[in-house]
């Protein structure tokens, strides 16, 4: 995971979009780890509103403390 959060800031902006796109149903089963939790936020900050709108992302982000982490991005995607 840690060599996808590196890639992710370092990679130009249209591969980061389409990775962020080929993870989105991913996501959700990533979640369950801190690294795979910094993944998801990045993957919320510099993806589109599909990607916020990932079904199971807010349930699952509830259930463990690593989740926890991503939430607060979460809820900052869906209000704007």
């Amino acid at each position: 995971m840690y060599f996808l959060i590196d890639w992710l800031t370092g990679v130009c902006v249209v591969c980061r979009q389409e990775m962020i796109e080929a993870l989105r149903d991913h996501l959700v089963h990533m979640l369950h780890t801190h690294d795979g939790a910094r993944v998801t936020m990045m993957c919320l900050w510099h993806g589109t509103a599909k990607v916020s709108c990932t079904p199971g992302l807010v349930t699952c982000s509830a259930l463990t403390t690593s989740c926890l982490l991503v939430l607060p991005d979460m809820l900052v995607s869906y209000l704007v």
